[in-house]
């Protein structure tokens, strides 16, 4: 009997045991899965944060290349009106 009751205690304490193992090993794979999700949302950021720059530094090209050609055309006309006003005198 007494045997039987040790034998029993300790198939018991085996189990408790193999259960407490499981539930930290879920644990662990539940912190893991989370910590990806994390990183993989990070990385999605930081994506994000690269096209935006992409799309500004863009849109800046662009805007320096209007106001370069707006002043190339305003110094175009500059050179036409010098140069009928310069026919204007010689005329």
């Amino acid at each position: 009997e007494e045997k039987r009751k040790e034998q029993q205690r300790r198939e018991e304490d085996e189990k408790r045991k193999e259960k407490q193992r499981l539930e930290e090993e879920e644990k662990r794979e539940k912190l893991r899965q989370e910590e990806e999700e994390k990183l993989r949302q990070k990385e999605i950021m930081r994506e994000k944060l690269r096209q935006e720059e992409e799309k500004l530094k863009e849109k800046q090209r662009q805007e320096e290349e209007r106001l370069r050609e707006k002043q190339r055309q305003e110094e175009e006309k500059l050179k036409e009106r010098q140069r009928q006003e310069e026919e204007m005198l010689r005329g």
